[in-house]
């Protein structure tokens, strides 16, 4: 495998992915003892690289994951609702708790006719 090339998550070659296969049919159905011991390390040779790429995809999958919920924490401090005071939403609460919690018919006609 080329280093030079490899993949830094899964060390795989893209060069590479060709040349492991091996002859899959043999037309004859004579299969040496050696051709099967052949196709068994080709196939637990793909199973290691296989293994390599889930665990890189695992690991590009988190960090996309922090990737996103740091772009979402940057997105929301960016809302104009952020640069208030805290003050100033305290008041914006307590006017709205005040308003919508009271019992209706403590409302009085001037404050319909508002509505």
């Amino acid at each position: 495998m080329s280093q030079a090339y490899a993949c830094p998550s899964c060390g795989l070659d893209p060069e590479d992915t060709d040349k492991s296969r091996v002859l899959l049919y043999n037309q004859s159905l004579e299969f040496s003892p050696a051709q099967v011991a052949n196709g068994n390390r080709t196939v637990e040779v793909l199973q290691r690289k296989i293994s390599r790429i889930a665990e890189a995809l695992e690991r590009l999958t988190a960090v996309r994951l922090q990737m996103e919920q740091l772009l979402a924490r940057q997105t929301n401090n960016l809302a104009p609702v952020n640069r208030l005071s805290d003050d100033l939403l305290l008041m914006i609460f307590q006017l709205a708790t005040d308003r919508y919690v009271r019992p209706h018919h403590c409302l009085n006609i001037s404050e319909v006719e508002g509505l």
